[in-house]
């Protein structure tokens, strides 16, 4: 009989605990109704700590104080809340009533929650690149050098042309002259030979004879001395 009254005030004690869970959570919501969350996070912190409160209201009394949180500028207190309300029941979530600032920041702790029960498989690791193919190592081409004492014979000079072509040119008019001379000097002396003139004009004959004659072996000579060297430089300009 004493174990049946114990556990009878047992059920009594679990029943009046509850009713005053309620009772205490229906005030705190009244103060979150008015906006008064700063007189609902006392009320609901007790009540978070109650440990006879069962998984269900456990969770919708973290969820309240989340709520709370967020609207007393306190987000990252909301997101520990909404995390362990989601470990009591994964169905929880705020009122549909509630602001869209209350919305996100849920959300933002349910998607920090899954990350962190599901985690993303690790990123590979890059694989290493192939090995650069080594360059061929050049082989240096043997190179001839000559024996010390044997050079290549040099070239032959090229034989001037075109000055000795000059000299001989200039050397063939001047001989041409002389002979044109020369023919005017014998011209002169047979017109003083054929007929008589006046002394004046024997004297200007004579004159012009003597200086036919004198230009006459000028040329020549000059014409001589000119083919000379054209030969004497074209047959030493060049060769070896």
């Amino acid at each position: 009989m004493r174990r049946g009254l114990a556990l009878t005030f047992c059920l009594f004690s679990s029943l009046a605990l509850a009713a005053d869970a309620g009772a205490l959570h229906k005030k705190a919501k009244s103060r979150m109704k008015s906006l008064d969350f700063d007189a609902a996070l006392p009320l609901l912190e007790q009540l978070k700590g109650d440990g006879s409160l069962p998984a269900a209201q456990k969770a919708e009394v973290l969820v309240d104080l989340g709520i709370t949180h967020v609207n007393l500028g306190q987000v990252e207190e909301a997101k520990r809340n909404f995390d362990e309300a989601l470990g009591f029941n994964e169905g929880a979530k705020p009122p549909s009533s509630a602001s869209p600032k209350v919305q996100r920041v849920f959300e933002e702790a349910r998607d920090a929650r899954q990350l962190k029960l599901s985690p993303p498989p690790p990123t590979p690791a890059p694989a290493e690149p192939p090995p650069r193919p080594q360059k061929a190592k050049l082989v240096p081409e043997p190179t001839f050098e000559p024996p010390i004492g044997i050079t290549d014979p040099p070239m032959p000079k090229p034989r001037m042309v075109v000055l000795p072509a000059i000299l001989a040119a200039a050397g063939v008019a001047s001989i041409a002259a002389g002979a044109f001379l020369a023919v005017e000097t014998q011209n002169l002396a047979a017109r003083l030979q054929g007929s008589l003139h006046p002394s004046a004009e024997v004297m200007s004959i004579q004159s012009r004879r003597s200086t036919f004659g004198t230009l006459a072996y000028v040329g020549y000579g000059l014409g001589a001395a000119l083919l000379i060297a054209a030969a004497v430089l074209f047959v030493f300009s060049g060769g070896n």
